[in-house]
């Protein structure tokens, strides 16, 4: 295989995720060609470009020159061939259904030329179950990406090679963010694998009257030190795709034992229309959320229960993750770290003796907002084990 150099790179998918990585990688210097098969969709390109251009100029990860300069270097097309033409790239972002997904990608691979990486932005699927139809797969990886963070997963599929992991962690980090290269392909990767179980758990805890919408986020704040909490996370990232991701086939045991609850408690919210951010309501009301006022962390005392049912989750997730052999303790941390922006991460609160009360807890059984099966808290318990005396 005569892998190619990275110059030319072609997005499949005009949505949020397809425009945002074509956006990120214009601002890296790269000619970026945006596909499309809905010419209404591709009208909305710019618009939809220039507000998370907005939201990174905000936050100080790229200058007003950088956007400006950009535009020339991004293109769209609603002819696959034409599009894909002879780009070295190609980087696929639609719709998260695994059928829909190897059709497309078979499309792509028929059209490609000789050494161009083929990529999959998928948050959930396996490279391996997407590439079963590729013609060899030798080029074919998940590269998948946060918005507005810099963290980016690498998983190779199956069939890749050394060298094509390689051309990809130079690629991302030649637009400032961070390569996560698996050890393995894993459920979710590393940062949703930790996001999954927290949000879960957030929702179990309100569903089941625990606690408060805002007892949750303020347990959170007050402790791990974030703006938001699991509730205002949710908002971001939209109500209706959070739902719409409890509506797949279940592929994890706690998202398999807590779907119809899950869904039971967001249907509502969503259909009356409150998504979140966007639409003005989710959980709070915007654009001041009850969270971002001066005195919402010091308006009550924080339960420490909630706490620890919260970053217990968090924990017991990423020791799955490192039992599987998917990540280090150490890698799980860092993409934490690079993902939330905390400082704060879960596996080393546990393993440097820091919390102790914690240690003790996370494990326990407490049946109905345990998320693991006896044999996930078992592969637990000996991660836990292993990583507490390395």
């Amino acid at each position: 295989m005569n892998q190619k150099t990275i110059k030319k790179i072609c997005y499949i998918g005009a949505g949020t995720m397809g425009s945002y990585n074509a956006l990120i990688a214009a601002i890296a210097g790269y000619q970026v060609t945006l596909f499309d098969q809905d010419e209404d969709a591709l009208l909305t390109v710019r618009a939809r470009q220039q507000e998370i251009a907005g939201l990174l100029i905000a936050s100080g990860k790229v200058s007003q020159v950088a956007i400006d300069n950009c535009w020339a270097r991004v293109r769209t097309c609603s002819d696959l061939a034409v599009a894909i033409g002879d780009a070295d790239l190609v980087s696929e972002s639609v719709t998260e259904s695994l059928e829909i997904k190897r059709t497309v990608l078979r499309q792509l691979e028929a059209l490609m030329c000789p050494g161009t990486l083929l990529t999959s932005n998928t948050s959930a699927l396996l490279p391996s179950d997407m590439d079963v139809g590729l013609r060899d797969g030798e080029t074919f990886a998940a590269l998948h990406s946060y918005l507005g963070a810099p963290l980016m997963d690498i998983v190779p599929g199956p069939r890749a090679s050394e060298r094509v992991v390689a051309v990809l962690e130079q690629y991302v980090r030649s637009l400032g963010c961070v390569p996560m290269v698996l050890h393995k392909e894993y459920p979710g990767y590393i940062l949703n694998s930790l996001l999954g179980p927290l949000l879960t758990t957030a929702m179990l805890l309100v569903s089941r009257s625990r606690a408060t919408v805002e007892q949750v986020d303020r347990a959170w704040m007050r402790h791990m030190g974030g703006t938001m909490g699991p509730f205002g996370m949710m908002d971001l990232f939209g109500l209706n795709v959070v739902l719409d991701s409890w509506k797949r086939p279940a592929q994890t045991h706690h998202r398999a034992q807590f779907k119809a609850e899950i869904i039971r408690c967001l249907q509502p919210i969503v259909a009356a229309g409150h998504t979140g951010m966007k639409s003005g309501q989710g959980f709070y009301c915007y654009p001041a959320p009850k969270y971002a006022s001066e005195n919402f962390l010091c308006s009550e005392p924080v339960c420490e229960e909630i706490f620890t049912a919260l970053i217990g989750s968090v924990v017991q997730a990423g020791l799955l993750i490192v039992a599987d052999g998917a990540a280090s303790a150490e890698e799980v941390d860092r993409a934490w770290r690079i993902g939330t922006t905390l400082k704060t991460a879960p596996l080393e609160l546990v393993t440097t003796g820091t919390s102790q009360v914690l240690r003790e807890e996370v494990l326990s059984t407490r049946s109905d907002l345990s998320l693991l099966s006896e044999t996930q808290q078992q592969q637990a318990r000996g991660a836990l084990a292993v990583t507490a005396l390395a």
